[in-house]
């Protein structure tokens, strides 16, 4: 392969298209910045663990290895900084939740991930917050557009026409130029127009965030899960806090019902003053089994996946991205479990 054309550029189309330019493969993308916004909006964390339940996220210590080189050598390849290691504290709210935390702690399963309860004056935890490592955040907006800037000369800024791509000798021609292979990382919205998508795979749910101010006095500089996430971001000033799951509404327009759960929400830990300054909606491209879709069509040679990474992404991006990379030139397996073919 040598000319690979990718199909949106968000945070899935990033991370392979960076994969494949490291490889010395010649990328081009197709991406309309209009057509979706949950990866500039995401709130951008990485943890191996749903905290609500407490139980390691599917394939958990193969996103951990891949983390943090991969996030570095894109700093380094846009010359920006985005990438922000940092542990999470996770309200914990019975004594119940503080000997469940010291017991998992101690299974090795989880003892790199599990540290200390500890305390913060700037927030109401009367049983502790719970230290989780190998964690953090990653600044999207700030990644996608720095990646974007650095490759502008090979994004064709316009909406992907699938009846215009044509199966020719061994690969695709899409409006009179070749490509070896085709990548599909457009979210949600694909399967309704692309027909190389598996039918009723996704299931997406809208997100809602919350960018805000806090009392200057009482400002914690630390990133807690209670219901919701609250986070400072780089500027030291403002903080996010969400997101919401929200079913059925597909609509990308903030709403006053999850406003004001965000914000209650943030009252049961927070009792300082706040300051909305944003609310930002995307739709996550989740898929009926929470799983993502990664690979090769089964039916179509040359063409590939990268998609359905719901409210992971930042999470799944960097490991998906190299087994992606690793069939497509390798020839090499992807898991049943995270496999499209499972959908077809």
């Amino acid at each position: 392969m040598k000319h690979i054309l990718i199909v949106g550029q968000g945070i899935a189309g990033t991370a392979i298209g960076f994969r494949l330019m490291q490889r010395n493969l010649n990328v081009t993308w197709i991406d309309n910045q209009n057509l979706s916004n949950a990866s500039r909006v995401a709130s951008g964390l990485y943890n191996p663990i749903v905290l609500k339940r407490m139980r390691l996220v599917h394939l958990a210590d193969a996103f951990n290895e891949q983390i943090y080189s991969f996030y570095k050598s894109l700093e380094s390849f846009t010359k920006n900084t985005f990438f922000y290691p940092k542990p999470i504290y996770r309200v914990l709210h019975s004594i119940e939740e503080q000997n469940n935390w010291y017991q998992l702690s101690e299974n090795p399963k989880w003892s790199t991930m599990l540290g200390d309860i500890v305390n913060d004056n700037n927030i109401k935890a009367p049983f502790g917050l719970g230290t989780v490592q190998q964690t953090g955040w990653v600044d999207t907006a700030n990644m996608i557009a720095s990646f974007r800037e650095r490759i502008k000369d090979k994004v064709l800024d316009h909406v992907f026409v699938p009846q215009h791509l044509e199966h020719k000798n061994n690969g695709y021609e899409y409006r009179g130029v070749y490509y070896d292979a085709v990548v599909f990382a457009e979210g949600w919205k694909a399967a309704k127009d692309n027909p190389y998508y598996p039918k009723d795979a996704f299931r997406p749910s809208k997100g809602e965030l919350l960018t805000l101010k806090l009392d200057d006095r009482d400002t914690p500089n630390r990133i807690f899960h209670f219901k919701h996430f609250l986070i400072p971001l780089r500027d030291g000033q403002t903080y996010r806090t969400g997101a919401t799951y929200v079913h059925g509404d597909l609509s990308e327009t903030p709403t006053e019902k999850s406003r004001i759960e965000m914000l209650e929400s943030l009252k049961t830990i927070y009792s300082g003053k706040t300051e909305v300054i944003k609310q930002d909606v995307g739709i996550r491209a989740a898929t009926k089994d929470r799983k993502p879709m990664v690979g090769r069509h089964p039916l179509h040679k040359n063409i590939y996946f990268l998609n359905g990474l719901g409210s992971r992404s930042i999470l799944m991006a960097p490991y998906l991205s190299h087994l992606l990379t690793e069939q497509m030139l390798n020839n090499g397996d992807i898991e049943p479990s995270i496999d499209i073919s499972r959908f077809f």
